[in-house]
């Protein structure tokens, strides 16, 4: 059985890319929060693309660190071992930063296939968003790129694990990670991005 979890809000209990921000200088973050304003008036959902723009130049030791050092939810967590340990194939889908991402579970000694925006460095820097086609699509869309690769990739999930429904219901059986998170998640994973 293949489950699918989402990871930002889900597995770890903060916002990988406001983790990132902490790493900025404050004329990066301004540029960023004007073009985020931006794209909220006019419509457009570029975030993620304009994250990537920000993280150029920025050490890839700093990403490893930010996923080794994010919060996790541990019930999440959990469910994602025990899922292993049962023989079931799982797959994190995210919007979120792929080598962070992947620190987060190399950290915790858990081995994952991870579909998320990758990027490319030079000389352990970050030098733009990767070439291929899942960090492509996930930059050019925000609202359905999920359920696209799941898609493209004919894959068959049988339970997934998300924050958003919209986005991170890819299956019949569908767990909220609210149910366990409890009414003020939302406002904790705020706090935490902010503080971690």
């Amino acid at each position: 059985m293949l489950a699918i979890f989402d990871f930002d809000g889900t597995i770890s209990d903060a916002f990988s890319s406001l983790l990132i921000f902490k790493h900025l200088s404050a004329l990066q973050i301004t540029k960023t929060f004007g073009v985020l304003i931006w794209e909220k008036l006019t419509g457009r959902g570029d975030y993620q693309r304009q994250l990537v723009r920000v993280l150029t130049g920025l050490d890839k030791s700093t990403l490893i660190e930010i996923g080794k050092n994010a919060p996790e939810i541990e019930a999440t967590v959990e469910l994602l071992r025990k899922m292993q340990q049962r023989g079931h194939e799982v797959l994190v889908l995210s919007y979120g930063i792929k080598p962070v991402i992947e620190s987060f579970f190399e950290h915790r000694g858990i081995n994952v296939d991870v579909i998320a925006i990758d990027l490319d460095f030079e000389e352990g820097k970050v030098s733009g968003p990767a070439k291929d086609s899942m960090t492509q699509l996930l930059l050019a869309d925000s609202k359905y790129a999920k359920h696209r690769i799941i898609r493209l990739k004919k894959l068959k999930p049988k339970f997934s694990v998300g924050d958003c429904e919209k986005r991170d219901k890819h299956s019949k059986h569908y767990l909220a990670v609210q149910t366990f998170s409890g009414p003020f998640m939302r406002l904790r994973q705020l706090i935490r991005s902010f503080s971690a």
